[in-house]
This record gives structure tokens, C-alpha cells and sequence, in this order.
């Protein structure tokens, strides 16, 4: 019993004795990007980040996968309590298809040590390319299904 009493006292001591840990705050819109395009065309989307913290923030911006195709222009920066800036993004010449990645938000504490934690959000984005896949596409697309016994007719 003295055993059990001792432990709950070390365990709601160690409780007690715990600092919350806070990163850089932020804000996004919109939430959720979705585009349609053709695949020829260069389209350029526009993300709003705000620092809903209380302190000055470092924030990184960037696209989870398809880097060269997806440019984010401004894609480092510093924002001080309350302000916001416009990152634009570029979606660039996609063949045809279906896409989808995340574009990350990330924010460290200006005012914090060396090694801080950081806070981030990601941001769907979802891509919808129109027009016909290149004659090479389809070729290989019909060696693959044929290897793997499927039809595509």
C-alpha cells in the first residue's frame, strides 16, 4: 500500500511539474485547393497565411510532391502577431490526369531557442489536367495491362 501511495505521489508531482509546450500559430485559407486546367496552360493560385500567435514567426511553404511542377514563389518569410501575406503558387504544365499532394505551412517561433518546435498545416490540392494522354502514354499503358492480363476495352 505504501508502495502504490508513494508512486501516485511521484506521478501527480511529475503532473503537475509539466510545461505546455506552444508553437507558432497559424491560419490558412483557403483550406482546400481544387483546379481544373488544361495541360498546356500555367495557372497561378494564391494561399493567405496569418500569424494567429503572439509572437513573431518564421513560416516555410511548400508542395509535399510534384516540386517541379508546383512553384511557390515567397516560399520563406517572417510574420510578426496578426499580420498575413499572399504566397502565390504556380501550377505548371501537368500532363494529363489526375493529382493530388499537400501543400505544408510550416511556422517556428521567431522569439524561442535554437531547436524550437514547429506548428504546421497542410493544405489538399487536388489537380484535374484535361486532354488526351501522348500517344507514348497510351502505348505503355497498353504493354502494362497487357502484361498484367487486364482489358481495357
Amino acid at each position: 500500500m505504501k508502495k502504490i501511495l508513494a508512486l501516485s505521489f511521484i506521478i501527480f508531482g511529475f503532473l503537475l511539474n509539466t510545461s505546455v509546450v506552444q508553437g507558432a500559430g497559424i491560419g490558412i485559407a483557403p483550406q482546400e485547393l481544387r483546379v481544373t486546367k488544361s495541360g498546356a496552360e500555367t495557372i497561378e493560385l494564391f494561399l493567405s497565411v496569418h500569424n494567429t500567435g503572439d509572437n513573431t514567426a518564421f513560416y516555410s511553404v511548400y508542395a509535399d510532391t510534384y516540386e517541379e511542377l508546383i512553384e511557390i514563389k515567397s516560399n520563406t518569410f517572417q510574420l510578426t502577431p496578426g499580420e498575413s501575406t499572399v504566397v502565390p503558387v504556380s501550377v505548371k504544365n501537368f500532363p494529363p490526369g489526375s493529382y493530388q499532394t499537400e501543400i505544408s505551412v510550416v511556422a517556428q517561433d521567431a522569439e524561442g531557442v535554437e531547436g524550437a518546435p514547429k506548428t504546421g498545416l497542410k493544405v489538399p490540392f487536388t489537380l484535374e489536367v484535361e486532354g488526351e494522354a501522348s500517344s507514348s502514354t497510351a502505348i505503355l499503358n497498353k504493354l502494362i495491362a497487357t502484361i498484367l492480363g487486364l482489358s481495357l476495352f
